[in-house]
């Protein structure tokens, strides 16, 4: 009660308590006008006329008072719907951000890492190719780590297969794909483990193909559309 008792108050001294200091005001300047220019038994008769506008105005005062108070239990109910709506809609929005993986990307603090870690396996395969799905997301991330590859001394691209492509379309993530050969398991092992501390885990899987070693970037999400 108290809080609606409070809301029809401030709707009433918000909107009218103004006009009935411009009413009271008013009729000071014009009885004073008239005391000064007209004489002061001319003023004292605008006196009574004073009062009853200014009683009109308080009984006008209160009748919003009472009508705001009839509005007030209404006026709390709609602004705690539309609180509650905005509140939700911001946690939506909240949600959506949230839900939404951040780009992969190596800057060059980490790239340095990555190539530094690569240097001193003592490991070189010939070639370590990194090969992305068709998003500019892939290509970034798969570019990045290209150029850490390359920067380790091993030769290495970053390309997608824009036809033909041996991939599966389902898999998400990261994959490296690898041969039998013990030193390539090595070199794949530092470099799994190094992404992985930046914040990429990735997925092994075996090659029948000699010496064979390269990455894979697919998607990040189930829901991202095909190509």
């Amino acid at each position: 009660m108290r809080r609606i008792l409070l809301r029809a108050w401030t709707d009433t001294i918000s909107g009218q308590m103004l006009a009935l200091c411009l009413a009271f005001l008013g009729s000071v300047i014009s009885i004073a006008f008239i005391w000064f220019w007209v004489g002061r038994t001319e003023a004292l008769e605008q006196v009574q006329y004073a009062i009853a506008a200014l009683v009109g105005a308080i009984g006008s005062l209160t009748l919003f008072f009472l009508l705001n108070l009839v509005c007030a239990p209404y006026r709390l109910q709609g602004e705690r719907v539309l609180a509650a709506e905005r509140e939700r809609d911001e946690w939506k929005a909240k949600a959506q951000t949230h839900s939404q993986p951040r780009a992969r990307r190596l800057n060059a603090e980490q790239k340095g890492l990555l190539a530094s870690a690569l240097r001193e396996s003592g490991v070189r395969p010939e070639k370590m190719d990194v090969h992305h799905y068709q998003s500019e997301e892939c290509q970034d991330f798969a570019t990045d780590t290209s150029d850490a590859i390359a920067q380790a001394g091993v030769e290495s691209s970053a390309y997608a297969y824009w036809w033909g492509d041996p991939h599966d379309k389902a898999d998400r993530g990261l994959k490296v794909y690898i041969s039998r050969q013990k030193t390539i398991q090595e070199f794949a092992k530092i470099a799994r483990a190094r992404l992985e501390s930046f914040g990429y885990p990735s997925e092994l899987r075996k090659e029948d193909k000699e010496n064979a070693i390269y990455f894979y970037v697919a998607r990040q999400q189930t829901n991202e559309p095909d190509a």
